[in-house]
């Protein structure tokens, strides 16, 4: 639902924490979208067995979840000033850099 800008404040500073606010749920989503996707890629290859229904009807919920949080934050930057959306999208993009969330943990690739 978009935002009037009548509704938002005229501060600053509190303009910038909503845009902080609504990056770091872009990375949230952007995260669990993410965490959900290695199990579906595991459910996938696992074709064979007993559990195959199960693991079919699991992979399916998935990515129906992993669909929602998509279209949600898709929804969520569309309704966004041009701005915001730029801020959203670059933080999501750091997000998702190789090693940008190691912390100095994960092993070098070679």
């Amino acid at each position: 639902m978009p935002i009037s800008p009548d509704q938002l404040p005229d501060d600053l500073d509190a303009l910038k924490h909503i845009i902080a606010a609504m990056a770091q749920d872009a990375v949230t989503a952007q995260a669990e979208i993410a965490k959900l996707r290695f199990p579906l890629a595991r459910y996938r290859r696992a074709e064979f067995g007993r559990s195959s229904e199960r693991m079919a009807r699991e992979a399916e919920q998935l990515e129906l979840a992993i669909e929602a949080l998509e279209a949600d934050q898709a929804e969520r930057i569309a309704a966004a000033s041009p701005v915001v959306a730029a801020a959203i999208e670059a933080a999501t993009e750091a997000q998702n850099r190789p090693g940008a969330g190691c912390r100095g943990t994960c092993r070098a690739r070679m």
